[in-house]
């Protein structure tokens, strides 16, 4: 039975604050439009309903009265739920992809040692660039060097010293030159370097 009963008594405690703040919005003449509550039920299905109220206020003595419009909302909800954890799943599959993608690309372009672009990348980037250069009657340069004697140090003293070695020049070279410049290990020990704006 209904009868006698006030909307809070059917709204599940957690919402009862939410209730309350949205008669007080009602009672102040503030809109407020459509909103949706869950239902105190007793089963493990979650029951929602819409509620569309309006407060009428007793000239006489100043009573306020609330009228409601109730409907079943649970298939909407469920349904909007069912959206939204799609679309969250959908954002997290892109960032996923987004993710592999770059590591992707940096396998692809970045010399695992030295941590600097592999010869794969810079070949691409070079086509790029004389392009740009010459497009805008700019010049480049082309420096190209190696470690000499390289393999009679990692025949003496090891391929863990000869790596060692590689990376230190790597280190060093990236303190020498300009942020513009494009510094790639082009293979072994031999490097490059592509300088713009020279």
């Amino acid at each position: 039975n209904l009868i006698g009963k006030y909307l809070i008594d059917f709204i599940v405690p957690t919402e009862h604050a939410k209730v309350q703040d949205n008669i007080s919005k009602l009672k102040n003449a503030e809109p407020l439009g459509t909103t949706f509550y869950q239902l105190n039920n007793s089963s493990a299905e979650k029951i929602f309903i819409e509620v569309n109220s309006r407060v009428i206020k007793n000239p006489q003595d100043g009573t306020h009265k609330m009228i409601s419009i109730i409907r079943n909302a649970t298939e909407k909800i469920n349904n909007e739920l069912l959206l939204q954890y799609r679309a969250n799943k959908y954002q997290e599959l892109v960032s996923e992809l987004e993710a592999q993608n770059k590591l992707l690309h940096e396998n692809i372009s970045i010399d695992k040692m030295t941590g600097i672009k592999n010869r794969y990348y810079f070949e691409q980037r070079v086509l790029e660039e004389i392009k740009i250069a010459d497009y805008n009657n700019q010049p480049l340069a082309l420096l190209l060097f190696d470690i000499d004697n390289f393999k009679k140090v990692n025949d003496t003293y090891g391929h863990d010293i000869g790596d060692k070695i590689i990376i230190r020049i790597t280190q060093t070279t990236t303190n020498l030159i300009r942020a513009t410049d494009l510094f790639a290990r082009w293979g072994g020990e031999e490097f490059v370097i592509l300088m713009q704006q020279i």
